[in-house]
């Protein structure tokens, strides 16, 4: 690295390159700082999938684009820095995208049908010709034997022929494309009456009506049937309810169906029904319509039931119901009754019957009627008790049957016979309790500081995570400590109960995964590795930040009383979807095989990615750039560096001297790094140090009054490259290099310290030793080393602005005190009395004084 850089500033104008190392640092910059973006995005994603918030389609759809965008100019900047070498990043992300947009926007293929498909003809699996709620129907009369009317679908494929039929289709899509996605009820106004106008003006197709009257007369013979006729538009019932959204007509004869069927279609576009579909994020595609024709029950009774209570507990049932035909029982003048069933012991848990005036019933003129309930019934409720565990029953039927809670509407007949008229899954939410107050001893609270990155509470035994080989024996159910959070503690946090660190951010790798596999989790409490003891039994509290002493029962409960039912919302499956191609981190470890473009599964793949790669990137610029206008200029320091530097932006006070001071520094990072090599009890020329001086004999003797020279004669030009959160350093002393490259700025995320140290004037023994005080001493400062024969390389990643200061002040102290220091380490022994005594401060040791 050193050569490279002296290579950099040695470059001539004569043979100017085609990128300056200033616009390739602004690719840099932009990179971290859409990285740290993006990790805020993928963790807001998370955070939401903890099921604790509330959100819409709107939510979904401006993440989704504001991400989409960051992880593109990422891709971007990289292939800037390195010179369009990473295109198969652009097609992985390419893929990903279409992948997610195929989620989010679904694109729906109608399926060619008859015109018309007999109820007795339709399953679940007939949900893209009929709609769910009419394919739903289907399922519970051919599959599960409950009673639910004869009837027919007009199909969806119908749907596209009548719109086809009056030229429609691109009149709907030219209006609704013309809608703005803030809401603009003036504007949906106007849309509303353009369209459903064109609709009801519209002809159906003469096959069509001769299909419709056709099944009529196969299914009712010479029955003088009346219908109810209800939309089943093809994302209805199945993620989205549409409840209230569209017309429905009972008592409907057969003639009128026409006419009806294409009031139903032109309900679709009142203002209400469309700001709903757009609200939900739904295609002109999705809304495509089918009406549902079912005969008609004359009901005694009717209602609505939830196979899950949801005002109470989750094993309750909750039965609703008023005398005469529905619609009262969803949306009337009356109360109705009111039945609560313990699902696991099929017993009436309440009772509510409340007095009833009015009632809905069918109209002999067609339509319906609303009359006084008869006197004997106002007061009675509307339901035996072997009425309502019948129908208790069959919510359970249904609820076992299409794998979830259920919304159900029922019918029971004047012969007391009950009928099954519609089924879709119960959308319900249910707050979040309030952050609760103290409820153990304040003596108990080990731990009161720190973020919460995944919410929710666990319980177990301590563990400490000190490195990878560690992992290996994590137990099942452990709480998982450590001093920094990583993202290779994926590999246990599906047995983890909680995970606790001293230090981390809530945006990071680590709090993306936690939240992905719902493990509990803080951050940053500063103390958790001081104050936790291995084995020592604990309750992580991650919705109030708190670490108890033993284990706490109450606060398991209450946190799993806090579980909300959001995650069963279409939003949440969606987002849950999207999110598997979005927030999953499969590249943890450079070092592996698969470490590589290709591999890239997410956009988390590939922001891990490119970072990485933008910093390799930095450190082999320095054969391919030149400085453009930036001027190199000189700077006296307090040590002896003979420093030169090329400030990007920011670094030095003010532009134009040729000469400046230590004082003129700004760069944060090389503030920091001279302040420790410029330590008062740190001497760059020196004598040899007391209890060293044996060690040094023959020729190493003479090498070393070498280094006694003036520091002009001895050192090689310091290049340092600075902004005021950059600074790459590279310096050579007599016969070893070193090279500090750091970032170093308010977002925890972005900062780093790598540094570099290798040669010497010893022989390969002494290097060795002097290799292994540096690379023992930065361990314990908190370093990642990797050390190979006198090779350092070190790494300190995602600390705060203070903490990566701080340890740029040590460095530089190291840095000081490790000059010349190969030629007096004559043995082992020598190396631990460095290493105590630099840890203890005392640097006068180095010296000799």
């Amino acid at each position: 690295m050193f050569k490279k850089i002296v290579a950099f500033f040695k470059k001539t104008e004569e043979k100017p390159l085609k990128r300056s190392f200033e616009e390739i640092y602004v690719h840099f910059q932009d990179i971290l700082s859409k990285n740290t973006k993006a990790l805020s995005l993928i963790a807001d994603i998370e955070e939401k999938l903890s099921g604790k918030y509330l959100f819409d389609f709107q939510y979904i759809n401006k993440t989704y684009k504001e991400l989409n965008q960051t992880v593109a100019d990422i891709v971007w900047n990289l292939n800037k820095i390195g010179d369009q070498k990473y295109g198969s990043l652009c097609e992985v992300f390419q893929k990903i995208s279409q992948e997610i947009e195929g989620i989010i926007y679904p694109k729906i293929e109608i399926p060619v049908t008859p015109y018309v498909l007999s109820l007795k003809e339709i399953k679940k699996d007939a949900a893209l010709a009929v709609g769910h709620k009419m394919a739903n129907l289907g399922e519970i009369k051919n599959v599960l034997g409950l009673n639910v009317p004869d009837g027919f679908a007009i199909t969806a494929y119908a749907y596209l022929q009548f719109i086809a039929h009056n030229h429609l289709e691109e009149l709907i899509k030219e209006k609704l494309a013309a809608l703005p996605a803030k809401t603009n009820y003036e504007l949906l106004k106007k849309t509303e009456e353009c369209l459903r106008k064109q609709v009801l003006e519209a002809f159906l197709p003469k096959e069509m009506e001769e299909a419709i009257y056709k099944v009529c007369k196969d299914l009712f013979a010479n029955r003088q049937v009346s219908l109810a006729m209800r939309s089943s538009a093809l994302a209805e019932d199945a993620s989205f309810s549409f409840a209230g959204q569209y017309k429905s007509f009972l008592n409907v004869p057969y003639l009128s169906i026409p006419p009806r069927y294409k009031e139903i279609v032109a309900s679709q576009f009142t203002t209400e029904a469309i700001f709903y579909w757009k609200n939900k994020g739904l295609n002109p595609t999705e809304i495509a319509m089918s009406v549902g024709c079912m005969e008609m029950v004359d009901a005694k009774v009717s209602g609505v039931m939830f196979s899950t209570n949801p005002e109470g507990e989750r094993n309750e049932i909750l039965i609703n119901a008023v005398w005469g035909l529905g619609p009262y029982a969803v949306n009337g003048p009356i109360t109705p009754d009111t039945y609560i069933v313990k699902k696991d012991t099929l017993t009436i848990k309440e009772k509510k019957a409340v007095p009833k005036d009015v009632m809905l019933i069918i109209s002999p003129q067609g339509g319906t009627k609303e009359i006084g309930v008869p006197e004997e019934w106002r007061d009675k409720p509307c339901l035996n008790e072997t009425q309502i565990i019948a129908l208790a029953k069959q919510a359970l039927a249904l609820e076992r049957h299409f794998g979830g809670s259920q919304d159900i509407e029922w019918a029971m007949d004047k012969e007391d016979t009950f009928y099954i008229l519609q089924a879709r899954p119960l959308h319900y939410l249910r707050k979040v309790k309030p952050a609760r107050a103290e409820i153990v001893p304040t003596n108990d609270v080990l731990i009161s500081q720190g973020a919460i990155a995944s919410f929710g509470a666990g319980a177990g035994k301590v563990y400490f995570a000190r490195d990878k080989e560690s992992l290996k024996e994590f137990p099942e159910g452990g709480v998982l400590v450590a001093r920094h959070s990583s993202p290779r503690y994926a590999v246990v946090m599906s047995r983890a109960a909680a995970v606790v660190t001293d230090f981390g951010s809530a945006t990071g790798h680590m709090a993306i995964l936690a939240r992905e596999y719902n493990v509990p989790t803080l951050v940053d409490t500063k103390i958790a590795t001081k104050v936790l003891k291995p084995g020592m039994e604990i309750t992580v509290d991650a919705y109030n930040g708190k670490v108890y002493k033993g284990i706490i029962e109450k606060v398991l409960k209450e946190a799993e009383q806090a579980e909300i039912f959001i995650k069963e919302t279409p939003f949440f499956k969606r987002l849950k979807q999207m999110a598997q191609k979005i927030t999953p981190l499969n590249l943890i470890d450079p070092k592996e095989g698969n470490f590589h473009a290709k591999f890239c599964e997410t956009y988390h793949d590939i922001t891990r990615f490119a970072h990485e790669m933008a910093m390799k990137e930095m450190f082999s610029l320095m054969d391919t750039v030149q400085t453009g206008k930036a001027q190199i200029v000189r700077v006296k320091t307090r040590a002896p560096l003979n420093l030169y530097v090329l400030d990007l932006a920011g670094g030095l006070k003010e532009k134009g001297k040729k000469v400046y001071a230590e004082e003129d520094i700004q760069s944060l990072p090389l503030c920091a790094l001279l302040k420790g090599m410029s330590h008062p009890d740190i001497s760059w020329v020196r004598p040899v140090p007391k209890g060293l001086k044996q060690g040094i004999s023959g020729f190493f003797s003479v090498m070393y009054e070498s280094t006694l020279r003036k520091p002009e004669d001895f050192w090689d030009k310091t290049y340092a490259i600075i902004s005021r959160e950059y600074l790459n350093f590279s310096c050579k002393l007599g016969y070893h290099y070193s090279n500090v490259e750091s970032y170093c700025s308010s977002d925890i995320n972005s900062n780093y310290i790598f540094f570099t140290f290798m040669g010497g004037g010893a022989d390969i023994t002494r290097r060795r030793r002097r290799a292994r005080f540096i690379g023992t001493v930065l361990v314990k400062l908190g370093f990642k080393v990797e050390a190979k024969a006198d090779l350092i390389k070190a790494q300190f990643r995602k600390y705060d602005e203070t903490i990566t200061t701080e340890k740029l002040d040590h460095l530089g102290r190291l840095m000081g005190c490790s000059q010349q220091l190969d030629m007096s380490l004559s043995d082992e022994f020598m190396v631990d009395r460095c290493i105590e005594a630099f840890l203890s401060g005392n640097y006068h040791f180095f010296t000799g004084s």
